[in-house]
């Protein structure tokens, strides 16, 4: 039985298999040309494989991959560092509470942490700066906005390529509109002429051979038959 729905990444499949196994109706008969008709099945299945391309490569830039992120990561390690530094250099008489921005008084290996765990690490220090003690820090401001937006960079890098690499197909107009001429002329177009030049020929039942979807089994569970009714009593 032919297949219900023919998806995008389908219609490649199932042009090449009709392709390959044509080639032996070719020059059977005149009644049809089986090359030119190989050469527009695998022509309109070409663009929609085209338009998937598109969508590759446009998730390739998307993702900036990894390097986006490393370096994101790489300035919240060294902003933080800055920072730690930057608290160790204050005079003992300025009040600040350094517990409140690094549990212990203590950085901690920062070239250990992963990204996630970076921006986690900027944000924790960040609650240190409404700690009652650190409202007054000498240029408090600055290294707040400074460690917020590392922070913020960070997660924007980290939610671009988790949103790329989660991505499905996207549903152009254009892809779309490929795969509608896919199936017009896989379905319109070679399926009635192959049967028209296998009935010529008398092989009729050769038909499934030639179009994968013909021999997919239906997914669908079948529906249970009614429960048989009790023999009536005498």
């Amino acid at each position: 039985m032919a297949d219900d729905h023919i998806d995008y990444g389908e219609c490649g499949e199932y042009a090449a298999h009709f392709a390959t196994e044509a080639q032996r109706l070719v020059g059977l008969s005149q009644l049809v040309n089986v090359q030119a008709l190989i050469d527009e099945v695998m022509s309109v299945a070409g663009s929609v494989a085209a338009e998937l391309a598109k969508q590759t490569q446009k998730k390739a830039v998307v993702r900036g991959d990894g390097a986006n992120v490393a370096d994101a990561a790489e300035e919240g390690r060294q902003e933080l560092a800055r920072f730690f530094k930057y608290l160790g250099t204050l005079d003992d008489d300025v009040v600040r509470d350094v517990n409140a921005f690094f549990p212990g008084g203590r950085q901690g290996d920062l070239k250990k942490l992963k990204p996630a765990d970076v921006q986690k690490k900027i944000a924790s220090v960040l609650t240190g700066f409404d700690a009652p003690t650190n409202t007054a820090l000498p240029e408090g401001t600055k290294w707040k906005n400074k460690l917020t937006q590392a922070e913020h960079s960070l997660k924007i890098a980290i939610g671009q390529k988790t949103s790329a690499v989660g991505t499905k197909i996207v549903h152009t107009a254009e892809l779309a509109a490929a795969r509608k001429a896919f199936l017009k002329t896989y379905i319109n177009v070679a399926k009635p002429l192959v049967r028209g030049l296998l009935a010529r020929l008398g092989r009729e039942d050769e038909f499934s051979l030639y179009f994968r979807d013909e021999t997919v089994q239906e997914s669908k569970p079948r529906k249970k038959a009614p429960p048989a009714e009790a023999p009536a009593e005498g």
